[in-house]
């Protein structure tokens, strides 16, 4: 749900110059990158309506801050996708495996 938040940091600059209208470009690129980080972080946890128990919230947890700490850090979604697929891979397996 907020992978064009986290892709759009990536065309700041462009949306700033063409006047298009983005989290960063509305409240700025510094406060955009840490709300969406802290979105990253609650839509991680999301999977826990289906498995909820404590190994789970430790586990998304982690894998939330991690993602948001990687975006706050680097900026990039390619290197958020990669824990948002670690995130994925270990939900499936948690419902389809166990």
């Amino acid at each position: 749900m907020i992978g064009s938040l986290i892709t759009d940091v990536e065309g700041y600059r462009e949306d700033s110059r063409a006047g298009i209208r983005t989290i960063y470009t509305v409240i700025g690129l510094e406060r955009g990158v840490a709300v969406v980080s802290a979105l990253i972080f609650v839509s991680a946890l999301a999977p826990l309506a289906l498995l909820p128990n404590l190994q789970d919230l430790i586990v998304l947890g982690a894998l939330g801050a991690t993602g948001g700490l990687v975006f706050l850090r680097k900026r990039s979604s390619r290197a958020v996708m990669a824990v948002a697929a670690m995130g994925l891979v270990y939900v499936g397996f948690r419902l389809f495996l166990v």
